[in-house]
């Protein structure tokens, strides 16, 4: 807490080292964090992370490049960067070669969103895998969020219901724009879509 800026200036491997992951329900990420065009790679997200940045509140997060991010986390509400995003704005993110392994609320870049902005990602080469509310960029968006220049290539989402190519399920209220997706989207149960599960 406390609305902090951050500014990552090197590449950064977390192979073979523990990664702890930023901001909680109870301590809240609400800064800045400028990736500066570097890479964060080899992250092994486990326990009870909900990702990279777990609780992101009305924070910003812009410039950042995952790459070979794995997340098998213990909890629900998890994506690869932000687990639980609350009116933060996200921008210029890559994320390449990549897997997310959860129970529900599972994204390729958030678990779950509500009145967050989300400009100019990518997601390559990456599996979302879960039960319910699954999808590429979100597992489960709530209210008045946007979601533009979205491009989302060989993605493999896989769930039960509420699956989808971008978000598994919405709510209420949201805005998409100019978005692509190219990949596979398989689920067992209701609400399967290439582009949004229900």
């Amino acid at each position: 807490k406390g609305g902090n800026y951050f500014k990552i200036n090197n590449d950064l491997d977390f192979e073979n080292e523990k990664f702890y992951m930023l901001g909680t329900i109870n301590n809240y990420f609400d800064g800045v964090l400028l990736g500066n065009n570097k890479t964060i790679k080899n992250v092994n997200v486990s326990g009870y992370s909900g990702g990279l940045i777990g609780y992101l509140n009305s924070g910003e997060i812009k410039e950042i490049n995952l790459e070979n991010i794995k997340s098998t986390a213990r909890t629900d509400y998890s994506g690869l960067l932000v687990g639980t995003n609350k009116g933060g704005k996200i921008n210029k993110i890559n994320i390449n070669n990549s897997s997310i392994n959860i129970v529900k609320f599972a994204g390729g870049l958030i678990g779950e969103d509500t009145n967050g902005t989300i400009k100019g990602v990518n997601v390559n080469n990456t599996k979302v895998t879960g039960s319910n509310y699954v999808g590429g960029l979100i597992g489960y968006t709530r209210e008045k969020g946007t979601m533009t220049g979205i491009n989302i290539d060989n993605i493999e989402v896989t769930g039960t219901s509420s699956v989808g190519g971008l978000i598994g399920q919405i709510y209420n209220n949201n805005t998409i724009k100019e978005v692509a997706i190219y990949g596979k989207v398989t689920g067992t149960s209701d609400g399967i879509g290439g582009l949004i599960g229900y």
